[in-house]
């Protein structure tokens, strides 16, 4: 009995090549949806760092700020007397009796100087988070909040006034751009208040294509352009802070 032979069937050219173009596309779709969403989470990521960035630095400078001028027993020392004309030192320039904030602009760095006195309480913290020794007499402290285009930086450095040792600072955030910091009120002002704005850029492509106008709204706000490059793709935060001087009208 001869074999019988079997019919087999497979799959032709076309129906390989139809396979093939399909599979594709559905690879392509799927990259592309990889793409956008890796796109999207390095772009909130971004947002989220950039808008933390700023939350924090408008809250540390008010917090150091609205210190200003402040003292333990104000019903017992004027102004003058609980904070005497003071010589230059810590990287702040001179203060005359009474004077408890100055501000030095030099090129990409400027540096606010605050004197005020530690409270009472039982535990109190200077702006760099060492702790300050208690007393039962009103100690005065000299505090340097600095700003550096150049580095990216913003920094502080305390000292007790009568202490010896000068405080070399340490860094508080990185990441900032720019900074425009508004020419402090007279001494003698019904009304002070100081404002600052804070330009916050993120990790460098981050932004990957998407058009910002942020450069633009800085230039409105200050009168400077932020320095960029050619291509640059970080995304951008503008963070401003309006601080009462309560005490200094005290």
């Amino acid at each position: 009995m001869p074999a019988q032979r079997i019919r087999q069937r497979g799959l032709s050219l076309v129906e390989l090549l139809v396979a093939l173009v399909l599979s594709s596309i559905l690879i392509l779709g799927v990259s592309q949806m990889f793409l956008d969403h890796r796109r999207n989470y390095l772009f909130q990521q971004g947002q989220l760092a950039n808008q933390e960035n700023a939350r924090f630095a408008a809250r540390f400078i008010e917090q150091l700020a609205v210190r200003a001028g402040y003292r333990a027993r104000p019903e017992a020392q004027g102004r003058e007397e609980a904070f005497p004309a003071l010589p230059a030192r810590s990287g702040c320039p001179a203060f005359a009796a009474g004077e408890t904030l100055k501000l030095i602009e030099s090129g990409a760095r400027a540096s606010l100087c605050v004197r005020y006195q530690r409270g009472f309480e039982v535990q109190e913290a200077d702006c760099e988070g060492n702790p300050l020794a208690f007393s039962n007499e009103p100690l005065n402290v000299l505090a340097r909040l600095s700003l550096d285009r150049a580095s990216g930086r913003i920094g502080c450095a305390s000292i007790v006034e009568g202490g010896v040792a000068d405080s070399a600072g340490s860094s508080v955030l990185d990441g900032l751009l720019d900074f425009s910091v508004q020419p402090l009120p007279g001494k003698n002002a019904k009304v002070q208040a100081l404002s600052i704005a804070l330009l916050f850029a993120s990790e460098r492509g981050q932004r990957d294509g998407v058009v910002s106008d942020v450069p633009q709204h800085w230039r409105a706000l200050t009168g400077r352009n932020p320095t960029l490059g050619a291509n640059d793709s970080r995304l951008f935060h503008i963070s401003q802070a309006s601080v009462a001087l309560r005490s200094l009208s005290l």
